[in-house]
């Protein structure tokens, strides 16, 4: 499995969604290492699709399902649409599911 976490230093954000995927991966014993990557500017945003700081990929797919049906690329925070809220920071039970969602359609294709 490979994670990326993608981010701006302009967004205050990174920093705590970091420390939630850092505990969703020890707690599933999961032990890979993160692939961070800071996105700089808007040619590398659009370059790397960058939906908003912070982004989290899992083996190249968005951990927000159809995520990348957005197709606008920013530095800006980016929210997350949580339990029907929109949220900064994605919890820990988000980042947890989406993983599972990604291995699981993985499997199955």
């Amino acid at each position: 499995m490979k994670i990326e976490f993608l981010y701006s230093s302009r967004c205050p954000n990174r920093e705590e969604t970091l420390q939630n995927l850092i505990r969703v991966l020890k707690r599933n014993g999961w032990f890979m290492g993160i692939h961070s990557v800071e996105i700089k500017d808007l040619n590398q945003a659009k370059k790397a699709k960058f939906l908003g700081s912070p982004t989290i990929r899992v083996n190249g797919q968005d951990l927000e399902k159809d995520a990348e049906k957005a197709g606008s690329y920013s530095l800006d925070c980016r929210t997350y649409v949580i339990n029907g809220k929109s949220v900064s920071v994605p919890t820990e039970d988000f980042i947890e599911e989406g993983i599972k969602r990604i291995l699981k359609n993985e499997k199955t294709t």
